[in-house]
Order: C-alpha cells, then structure tokens, then sequence
C-alpha cells in the first residue's frame, strides 16, 4: 500500500501518528527482498528523515522486540523506534547521521579511531540486558553447522569431504564450550555501524539475540577476510582492523576480552561459503573454496 500514492498517507498516518510533517513524505527505497524485507528513506518536505522497514509476519515480532530492548548509552547510539504498524508490519525508526564503518575501512587512509571506536560501542550494546532476546544456543549453533556441511556438501560435492571435517572440528569445540547469555547484534559487521564526530551508531538489530560475544566480533572480522579474499581489502589490513576493534572492545569492557573470537573467525568464515553461489558470483567454486580453506586455516592456528 505504500506504493499506492491514494493510501500512502492512511498508512503513514496510521505508523506515525505523531509525525504529522511526514504523512506526506517520499520514499526512497534503500533494499527489497521480495517477500522477505523493504527498508526505505522516508523524507519529508521540511528536510525530516525516517527509515521505515516491512517484514515477514514472523520477522516482525521479533524486529519490533529487539527495537524496544536497546538504548542509547556513552559513545553507542542505537535508533529510536518512532512508530509501528502491526497491520502493516511496519516499523519506522529515527534517520540516524554518519559514514557507514565499511566505507571507512576500505579507504585508502583507515579511520582507525573510527574502528576502535566501534569495538568500544559494541562493548556498550553487550552489556545490555538481553532477558527478552531469543536465545541463540550451542544446540541452534550445533544444527547450523551440520546444515551449513550438508549445503555445501550439496552445492561443492568436491568440498564435501573438507566441509564434513570442519563441521566436525568446529562442533567438538562448541560442545565443551560454555552456554553463555550475553546480548549480541546477531549479524555485526561493518555494514551495520554509523560513525559520526559524536557517536557510533549501531543499526539494523533485528537478528539481535542472546548468546556468545565472541560471535559478534568474529563475524566483524570474517567479513574482512572475505573481503581480503575478494581483493577488496588489502590482507594485511584484516589483522590492523582485528588489532583496533579489539583494542576498543577492551576499552570499552574495562579490559575483558570474550573468550573463541579466532574460534568464531573461523566458524562465521565458515558460514560465509554459502554466500558465492547464493550471490551468483563468477568463479563461485572457486571462491567457495578459497573461503573454506581460509577457515580452515584459522581454526588449524588455534591448535
């Protein structure tokens, strides 16, 4: 109904009810997943933003809890929710200012203090309290591993056999490892922080669950190695942005470190193999290899 300029403003109205000067606004769309997700800029005559975001019925309970669990504290800055829709699946939150983190990172002159002022906010949002967050288990993590082989088993059936055994590895390690409930942003990668002169802004919270910290922070830095693989990050810049991310989640948790974050580098590397063939990318086996063997290799250092 958004796209119907007649019922446009019924429903605009309905989501922002206290947003009179954004009933007439225009959207922009920013991402659309058919039948999955719409995320669009939502600006208003008088220079006001919003972002607006429709979901599954499903990814709409959950996106509309975990937009009412964090707050904005010190450095971090999280998006205020300003209105919803349940009828619509609608959720709008505040247009939040800066320069997505990945942008920075992939400039010829690295923001460091941008990075390490990342890992401080990210510090932040873990300490939160995680009681109404869905859990994210060893027992969930165990049955992802064994999806993850079989998918790869069936897209690379060459891979197989090395997909198996990594699975495996990376399984006999969770089972000895601690059940732990610590807030975490669930997908947290450079693409979902906003650095302004102020604050780091930390977005998109809708997978946002309880559960490890050492997830979020390995998945932060297997991003960067794929980048690496894909000749978009110079290599020796990963261990730099590993080096000051750390660095400031340590600042910013009074010195403690989560335990498993090369552990989980390896695992969320892992995780990314199925990501060539999803994304159609030329040379798919190719890169699906060099990703399984890059964790591979992580995991190997860790003996």
């Amino acid at each position: 109904q958004l796209a119907d300029a007649a019922k446009q403003k019924r429903v605009l109205h309905e989501l922002l009810p206290d947003f009179p000067n954004l009933w007439q606004g225009e959207l922009r769309c920013l991402r659309y997943r058919p039948e999955r997700r719409y995320v669009a800029e939502l600006r208003a005559a008088d220079g006001t933003h919003a972002l607006l975001k429709a979901y599954t019925a499903r990814a709409y309970v959950r996106g509309k809890a975990n937009a009412q669990t964090f707050e904005s504290r010190g450095l971090l800055r999280v998006a205020r929710l300003l209105g919803w829709s349940d009828h619509h699946r609608l959720l709008a939150f505040e247009w939040l200012p800066g320069t997505l983190l990945m942008d920075l990172c992939t400039a010829s002159e690295v923001d460091w203090d941008a990075v390490t002022g990342t890992g401080a906010a990210l510090a932040t949002l873990h300490a939160q309290d995680s009681a109404d967050l869905s859990p994210w288990t060893r027992e969930a993590e165990l049955k992802d591993l064994k999806s993850l082989a079989a998918e790869l088993g069936f897209i690379c059936p060459q891979l197989a056999r090395r997909a198996d055994e990594l699975a495996r590895r990376l399984a006999e390690e969770l089972c000895h490892a601690p059940e732990l409930r610590c807030a975490l942003h669930g997908d947290f990668s450079a693409n979902q922080v906003l650095v302004s002169d102020e604050s780091v802004a930390i977005i998109d919270l809708d997978w946002a669950c309880h559960g490890d910290p050492a997830d979020d922070l390995g998945n932060f830095i297997a991003q960067a190695e794929r980048k690496s693989l894909r000749g978009e990050l110079p290599p020796e810049r990963v261990g730099l942005l590993k080096e000051s991310l750390l660095k400031g989640y340590s600042l910013g948790a009074s010195g403690a470190l989560p335990e498993r974050v090369e552990f989980y580098t390896a695992l969320e590397v892992f995780r990314r193999t199925r990501f060539p063939f999803r994304a159609r990318e030329q040379d798919w086996p190719q890169h699906t290899e060099a990703l399984l063997e890059r964790a591979e290799a992580i995991l190997n250092s860790l003996r």
